[in-house]
């Protein structure tokens, strides 16, 4: 019967401290925190956040996780007020870097398009310039060629001429 009772007692005593427990755990949270836990796990579901601020998107979570550690140990309210003001800030501070990070890609990216460009016109460039080359020598190899032919047939015609005037010469 004895320990009935105290079996009771502590039953009792252990419910009591329950209820303290959980009637000083009931206080919500302020909104800031709330806001600041929404405004991390938005950031840290994005790929662009995870991939290009990682750094920056981490100490914003070690801020959160400080203000939720204030918030159930102490329930600070101004304390945790400001470590989620801090967390929102450094979460705003990493979508900035992410977003830097982007832009410096893209102009990497766009940089080495342009190059390509640059380098494909001057190759088209170059092989045009040497089809013209080509052309023209072509062209110069017949005019060489027809002024080689118009001086063997000049010549010709003259040797013709010479031996006409020595046959008439004899004649």
């Amino acid at each position: 019967m004895n320990l009935r009772r105290f079996s009771k007692d502590h039953s009792l005593i252990a419910f009591a401290l329950i209820a303290v427990l959980a009637g000083g755990c009931s206080a919500s949270p302020p909104a800031a925190l709330l806001e600041a836990q929404t405004s991390y796990q938005q950031a840290e579901q994005s790929p662009n956040m995870t991939g290009n601020a990682a750094v920056a998107l981490h100490d914003a979570q070690k801020t959160l996780a400080d203000a939720e550690r204030v918030w159930e140990k102490d329930q600070d309210r101004d304390e945790v007020e400001h470590l989620a003001y801090v967390t929102k800030q450094q979460v705003e501070i990493a979508r900035a870097v992410a977003e830097r990070n982007l832009v410096e890609r893209d102009i990497e990216r766009l940089s080495a398009e342009r190059q390509k460009i640059v380098l494909e016109a001057r190759e088209r460039e170059i092989a045009r310039t040497r089809r013209e080359a080509d052309v023209k020598a072509q062209e110069a190899e017949l005019a060489r060629e027809q002024a080689t032919a118009a001086q063997s047939q000049a010549k010709k015609a003259q040797e013709e001429a010479l031996a006409r005037a020595q046959d008439a010469d004899q004649a």
